[in-house]
């Protein structure tokens, strides 16, 4: 995943970010790039202080990390989003990363 970003809404922290593909993703003329795989799949970690505290599957280019998961998670302060989307052949790519500031 590229452009990875955060948005505040009521307490939730909203994650969105844009996929990539595998396939015919070199067209900087289209919308979204073609999806390449059977399903559109991503695995989102939370990581405080180094260690990993949520692990979470999603089927959107989006994440909605809760107040009460965040409290759930004992996360107070900074810490780091990771996104990896998943292939059906090869599991999960390379993660994104982004530094959330507390």
């Amino acid at each position: 995943p590229t452009h990875l970003n955060v948005s505040s809404a009521g307490g939730d922290l909203v994650f969105n970010w844009v996929r990539r593909t595998r396939i015919e993703g070199d067209n900087w003329t289209w919308g979204d790039v073609p999806l390449g795989e059977e399903r559109e799949q991503y695995v989102v970690q939370i990581v405080k202080n180094g260690i990993l505290v949520r692990t979470d599957l999603v089927e959107a280019a989006q994440f909605n990390y809760s107040l009460s998961q965040r409290s759930a998670d004992s996360v107070t302060g900074g810490f780091e989003l990771r996104v990896a989307q998943v292939s059906e052949h090869f599991g999960p790519g390379l993660f994104a990363r982004l530094s959330v500031s507390g």
